[in-house]
């Protein structure tokens, strides 16, 4: 069994996974040392890796190296495609395995993976196996907050799902356009890479999916779980204990 840690920027994941099957997945604010040793306690786990974006981890790293085998994710590890992208230290490594998820499930062809959290990324991997690269931008949160932060009368305005992209308020209209305005974008950058590409597949996956997903045009895969997959993926191909 693997233990798989994916400390985010809004939300930690922690799972254990058998033979692929995530078996047990935490997700919550932040994860301790504590949650760590009741897992360790529940299951035979033999290995872990941890990926990171935060900076107040080192407490989960001592515990790891007290506990478990374990490999720190970077863009040096092996990877089933190549990185083509021009410095790859700067490469999110949520971004890397997230693609190798995605990969994990569609072996071959053009496929466009596309994460909605913190940021909206948007990843491709071509047929020849080369990651290309792709794009960033602000999330929901961000969008919500730079509306309030450089404007001078719009309100700090917590998001909630919208039920028509019509806002009869100002608050419902800012919703409505964070919300449509994700959508549209995810939409058109699906187009664009499928003017340019062929048989293009497409997943989707992140926390902040299920609020507008119901408002893309494109039809689409979805995999909450993909970055966890990937990096169990990882750990696998960069396993040294066997």
């Amino acid at each position: 069994m693997n233990l798989v840690i994916d400390l985010g920027n809004t939300y930690h994941k922690v799972a254990v996974v058998a033979d692929g099957k995530i078996i047990k997945l935490l997700r919550q604010e932040a994860v301790a040392p504590s949650d760590l040793d009741h897992l360790l306690s529940q299951y035979p786990i033999k290995k872990a890796i941890i990926s990171s974006v935060v900076a107040d981890d080192h407490h989960l790293f001592l515990w790891l190296k007290t506990h478990l085998p374990y490999v720190e994710m970077s863009a040096h590890l092996k990877l089933p495609f190549t990185l083509d992208y021009d410095n790859t230290a700067t490469l999110g490594t949520d971004r890397i395995a997230a693609s190798v998820g995605g990969r994990t499930h569609f072996p071959t062809g053009n496929l466009l993976v596309i994460q909605a959290g913190s940021c909206i990324t948007f990843d491709f991997i071509d047929l020849n196996n080369f990651y290309r690269g792709g794009s960033i931008s602000p999330g929901i949160l961000m969008r919500l907050k730079a509306l309030h932060q450089f404007t001078g009368k719009l309100p700090d305005v917590p998001y909630e799902p919208i039920h028509d992209f019509i806002g009869n308020s100002t608050k419902k209209s800012i919703l409505s356009g964070v919300t449509c305005g994700i959508a549209s974008e995810i939409d058109g950058m699906i187009d664009r890479y499928r003017e340019k590409y062929e048989n293009l597949t497409v997943i989707l996956t992140g926390g902040a999916i299920k609020y507008f997903d119901k408002w893309l045009k494109n039809s689409n895969f979805a995999n909450s779980n993909l970055v966890i997959e990937g990096l169990n993926t990882i750990l696998n191909i960069n396993d040294k204990t066997n």
